[in-house]
């Protein structure tokens, strides 16, 4: 094994500066085409149904503005249809 992995080591060169960009080009569209994928298939399982989408707010919060408390309280609705009341 030791003396196998000399002899790669001996015949490695350093890339040419084509052959680099050219792995790098390669690599970055492989990382793109991934995430792409996952993106699709996180899209797709929203509209499905299968994910849990992000917490919409229900009701208004007190107006800063119109009040001098400076504490907001909303209802969320959760994933399994509850709801749950968060103050900041």
């Amino acid at each position: 094994m030791a003396n196998s992995s000399r002899t790669t080591l001996k015949l490695a060169v350093k890339p040419g500066r084509e052959e680099l960009w050219l792995s790098i080009k390669i690599s970055l569209l492989g990382i793109g085409v991934v995430g792409l994928i996952g993106f699709v298939i996180k899209l797709l399982s929203y509209a499905i149904g299968g994910a849990a989408a992000p917490a919409r707010l229900e009701g208004n919060s007190m107006d800063k503005k119109k009040s001098k408390c400076k504490i907001k309280i909303f209802v969320v609705k959760t994933t399994t249809g509850k709801n749950a009341t968060l103050h900041d």
